[in-house]
């Protein structure tokens, strides 16, 4: 889920245990009973998230996510501000293009003649 837009979601009792969520964005989702057990959050932009009742969630996580002040954690633990810069987004890879058939062999013919 690297780099998605998941964005004002709604995403309560979800499973994102081992889930790769680097450089995603989980601005103004809910995740209430969501599991993020191991998940990586690295430059996850948990901005304006609703996440106090997400479990499996760590501070070392959080260190690694950008949220703000309206960011809502476990009473435990406290995200980090976001700092200036750009963020690298990854698009997603163009479709591949499927290659050119075979030509089909050539036929010789031979004419059989009296």
């Amino acid at each position: 889920i690297t780099a998605s837009n998941l964005s004002n979601g709604d995403f309560s009792g979800a499973s994102f245990r081992d889930a790769e969520l680097d450089s995603a964005r989980l601005t103004g989702g809910r995740f209430a009973r969501a599991d993020f057990t191991d998940a990586s959050l690295r430059r996850t932009d948990i901005r304006g998230a609703d996440l106090s009742d997400a479990r499996g969630l760590t501070q070392g996580q959080i260190n690694q996510a950008c949220g703000d002040g309206s960011t809502r954690l476990p009473s435990r633990l406290t995200a980090q501000t976001c700092r200036g810069g750009s963020r690298i987004v990854r698009a997603a890879p163009a479709a591949p293009i499927p290659p050119v058939p075979p030509v089909p062999p050539r036929r010789n013919l031979v004419l059989a003649s009296d």
